[in-house]
C-alpha cells in the first residue's frame, strides 16, 4: 500500500523498530531482540536507515531508546492484526 511520503516513513520506521525489538523469526530462524546497550545501539542503527530523502535521525538517548523499544510489543500486534485480516482489531 503506498501512504504519502510522511506516512511512509512512520510506517516504514514502526516496521523497523518492532524488527529490532521484538522477538520474533529473522532469516528463518528465532529471534530474540537484545538488551542492555546492545538494544539501544540496535534501535538507534534501525531507525537511522529509514528517512527516504537521506535526512539522519539524531541519535537516541538511553532512556528513550528504552521507551521506543516498550512500545514495540503494541506495534507488533498491530502488524499481526492486519496480517491476520483483522483489520478493525489493528485499528
Amino acid at each position: 500500500m503506498d501512504f504519502n511520503s510522511h506516512m511512509d516513513t512512520v510506517v516504514t520506521v514502526a516496521v523497523a523498530l518492532v524488527n529490532v525489538a521484538t522477538p520474533g523469526r529473522a532469516r528463518g530462524r528465532d529471534y530474540r531482540p537484545p538488551t542492555g546497550a546492545e538494544l539501544t545501539d540496535a534501535v538507534t542503527t534501525a531507525l537511522r536507515g529509514t528517512t527516504r530523502d537521506g535526512r539522519r535521525h539524531t541519535p537516541l538517548d538511553a532512556a528513550a531508546t528504552r521507551r521506543l523499544a516498550a512500545e514495540a510489543p503494541r506495534l507488533r500486534a498491530v502488524f499481526a492484526a492486519v496480517a491476520g485480516g483483522a483489520a478493525d482489531e489493528a485499528a
